[in-house]
């Protein structure tokens, strides 16, 4: 056999593998980054799940352990907006003052609690957090001052492990 011949078809073969090989990777790579994000996801959702369990002081039955966050986004969203507005609730029973809406959230993002906001940007998420605290009537809203609790705030709050109403 002439060796020429068989270096052509070795290198026909290795070509060919080579081609087959760049589809599978192709065909692959959507997959590899969808798993990826969704490993993101799981990821944050499980540090803001340790810091829920680690934390006294909110109720750790809110959370849903080992479920992908974009299942928890769908289905549970009423009580991620409980659990963002019991975050408030208990940061401005614990200062003591009122906080500007910029100052809640930033608490809250240093927190982990943030991301339960929705919303494109930051600028979008404080806007929630606003109109979410205006829902609820254990905060009272001051222009000048930023948020208080109402006096009447510990009566309304829900219980821990509650959900209480929906606002």
């Amino acid at each position: 056999m002439d060796p020429d011949i068989v270096t052509k078809e070795l290198i026909g073969r290795m070509t060919a593998k080579r081609a087959s090989l760049l589809n599978v990777l192709n065909e692959l790579e959507p997959k590899v980054e969808a798993a990826r994000a969704e490993l993101a996801d799981i990821e944050a959702f499980l540090r803001v799940a340790e810091r829920e369990i680690s934390s006294k002081s909110v109720p750790t039955r809110r959370f849903v352990p080992l479920v992908p966050p974009r299942v928890v986004e769908r289905l549970n969203r009423l009580p991620k907006v409980q659990m963002v507005k019991d975050q408030a609730y208990e940061l401005l029973l614990k200062v003591g003052h009122p906080m500007r809406t910029p100052e809640i959230f930033a608490a809250l993002r240093d927190s982990g609690f943030a991301q339960l906001l929705v919303g494109e940007t930051e600028s979008h998420q404080i806007a929630r957090l606003s109109s979410m605290l205006s829902e609820d009537p254990r905060f009272d809203a001051n222009r000048s001052l930023g948020w208080s609790l109402t006096p009447y705030a510990q009566i309304l709050a829900p219980n821990k492990g509650d959900h209480g109403p929906e606002m």
